[in-house]
Order: C-alpha cells, then structure tokens, then sequence
C-alpha cells in the first residue's frame, strides 16, 4: 500500500474509498483497488436470452439513450479530429448504437462487447461476442479504436493500452471516455458503490503514458453528463426521458468538476 502502481511514487496513498479498499494517490491522481483478482467480469451466457418485451424495451428506450450519448461523442470527435477515418472498433460495444452511427457516416466500424444478451439485442449485426482485456489480438489494424466507458473495469490500463495501441494504423486514434477521478460527483455517487476491481488514471497519468508507451494525449476533456445524473440518481425520470426526447437538454455538458473525460490518444511511435 506504500507504492502508486500508476507512478511508483511512494507513500502516497490514501483511501478514497476504504469500504471498498479503493485507493488514490496523492502525486499522481489515480485511483484503483487495493486488491485484484483475476476474473472476466461478466463474459457469461447466464443473463443471454431475452424475453420479447425486454428486446421491444431495448429497441426504444435503450437505443434511444444510447443515441443521445453517441451524439455527443460524434460531436466531440468532429471537433477534434479530421473524421478521416477508415474503418473503427468499438470495445465494449453495448448494444451496437456507436458501431451503427459511425457506419452510417461511411466507417467501416465494428465492435465487441463481452454481455451476450447485449449482442443478442443490438442494433447491427457489426458486433460480437468477445473478451477484450490485455492480452487480445487483432490481425486487423484501426483508424479509430474506441474505449467509452469501460477502461475502468479493467484493472491494468497500462498493459490494456499498450494491447490497443498495438492495434492502430500509423496515425490511428485512441478514443476514450473515463471517469474524472477529481470529480465529488464520482466520489459520491459511483465509487462507494462498486463491487468489483477499478482503475481510473488522471491526466497526469495520461500525460506519462508518451514516456511510459509511446502514447501522445491529444485532448483531455472533463464532461458533466447529465444523462447519467438523471437516470442514475434523479427521481423525475420519465421527466428527464421526456427533457431529452424532444431535445430540450444535452446529454454531457463542460464542467471541470464533471465525472467524465472525454480523451484523444495517437501513438508517438509511427
């Protein structure tokens, strides 16, 4: 417990939320768990079969939802880069809806999600079930790999990005989306609930990663989303779902104290 795993700086770690035994450094930023153990979280076919309603459920509100957020990371990504992509992967696909929206504006895109019953109701045919952690291979090389959303479930994002770097063209592009470990918000509201291992780096510690892999942060964007506010922890919720149907309210908004950033990484080694 004396040695940051992310900057090997020494005594300086606390508890940020020690009835979870999740630690943060207090050099660095990082936060993660104190304790890991080896295991594919929820890469099982118990939760695979859907019944009609839940896909009809899935069809309209998921999709939905999930279309709202895409929105936003087409926006941010036209933004910030020259959308001269080719073809993309989106690891932890969800239901299909990034890998749906970036082929319909001409990326050849695919995806792999590890929840069966999310492949099963997707909205493309473009996704698979498959595992993504350090140790995957691609034969294929990407424009753009995308990790929205889910780099913190996996503990060792060192070795996770040194795999996705790996899989990139020569001016290919790392999209991702983490929690801002700097934010109350995530403090209060996602990590004293967790059960299981996390990793969530800082900036700093995706400023290192040009020293540590070959990897040059481009951009780092911090987002309050209100969509997970609304539909995590409000109590209007068909309110809040009506707010964003007829487009009244935006899904991520700036905000330095918000729980997400928004991150661009191009490798440094091509």
């Amino acid at each position: 417990m004396n040695k940051c795993l992310t900057c090997d700086e020494i005594n300086c770690l606390t508890y940020y939320a020690e009835v979870n035994k999740i630690l943060q450094c207090n050099k660095c930023g990082a936060v993660y768990s104190e304790y890991y153990t080896p295991k594919k979280y929820w890469y099982t076919e118990d939760r695979a079969s859907t019944t009609f309603f839940e896909r009809i459920l899935v069809r309209v509100a998921h999709h939905f939802m999930s279309k709202i957020a895409t929105d936003e990371y087409l926006k941010y990504l036209r933004l910030k880069t020259k959308m001269n992509f080719k073809n993309a992967l989106d690891i932890g696909a969800g239901y299909g809806t990034f890998v749906n929206e970036l082929n319909k504006i001409g990326i050849d895109a695919y995806g792999i999600e590890s929840e069966q019953k999310f492949v099963k109701s997707s909205i493309t045919k473009k996704i698979k079930w498959e595992y993504f952690d350090k140790n995957y291979y691609s034969d294929i090389k990407y424009d753009l790999i995308c990790l929205t959303g889910m780099i913190f479930y996996l503990p060792d994002n060192y070795a996770v990005l040194e795999c996705v770097r790996n899989m990139l063209t020569p001016n290919g592009i790392i999209f991702i989306i983490d929690f801002n470990p700097e934010s109350k918000l995530v403090h209060e509201s996602f990590l004293e609930r967790i059960n299981y291992e996390v990793m969530i780096l800082s900036k700093k510690n995706f400023e290192s990663l040009q020293k540590k892999l070959g990897l040059e942060l481009l951009d780092y964007t911090i987002y309050r989303s209100n969509l997970s506010i609304d539909f995590h922890r409000g109590k209007n919720r068909k309110i809040a779902f009506l707010k964003y149907f007829l487009r009244l309210k935006n899904a991520f908004v700036l905000d330095p104290e918000g729980q997400f950033a928004f991150i661009l990484l191009k490798s440094s080694k091509s």
